[in-house]
């Protein structure tokens, strides 16, 4: 859309250029019939133009003929190079589009495990891999403690067993003791 705008500036510059210039040229050579006309004798109803000044008249007509095809053929060549230049301009700038868009969606994307991944899609799996590790340490944790109290627990009966079995050991060490001495009274007096 912005070429066809700008060649169509283009032209329009161009040809008014050359209006500008065909009109000054036009008025010239307009002058030049108007004066071989009026130098020229009458006979009758007609005017006689010297060969000379015709033929003077028609070398300026080719010249002025030739010199506006030099110059619309240097004219259409440059409109020819700008239009190059201007779908050269074109092309760079949609190469120019192409990276830019390239560069947004690499900015909008991420690689995570050589997988190409959008950066949405990216946070989604990052925070469900937090969310995960976290409910995890938080389970861990629970265990831990749960473990924990069933050990100090297990610990706390033994050490109750312990005493208990200690307190039943010297008990009965005592009566066996007791019992020993009786039986060697006993016997000692039974001698």
């Amino acid at each position: 859309m912005k070429f066809y705008f700008f060649l169509l500036i283009l032209i329009i510059t161009h040809t008014s250029i050359l209006a500008q210039d065909s009109i000054a040229t036009h008025e010239k050579l307009n002058n030049k019939f108007n004066e071989v006309i009026e130098s020229s004798n009458r006979y009758q109803e007609y005017r006689v133009i010297e060969i000379d000044k015709i033929n003077k008249l028609k070398k300026e007509v080719t010249t002025t003929v030739e010199e506006q095809d030099i110059e619309i053929n240097n004219l259409n060549k440059r409109i020819e190079d700008q239009v190059i230049q201007i779908q050269e301009l074109n092309d760079q700038m949609e190469a120019s589009k192409i990276d830019i868009a390239a560069l947004e969606k690499g900015q909008d994307s991420m690689e995570l495990l050589g997988i190409q991944l959008e950066k949405s899609m990216y946070n989604i799996i990052l925070w469900s891999i937090i969310g995960i590790l976290t409910l995890l340490l938080i389970s861990f944790i629970y265990k831990f403690k749960n473990s924990n109290t069933l050990t100090s627990t297990a610990q706390e009966q033994l050490a109750q067993i312990e005493e208990e079995y200690e307190n039943y050991r010297r008990n009965a060490l005592e009566k066996e003791q007791r019992l020993n001495r009786q039986l060697l009274d006993a016997k000692k007096a039974n001698k």
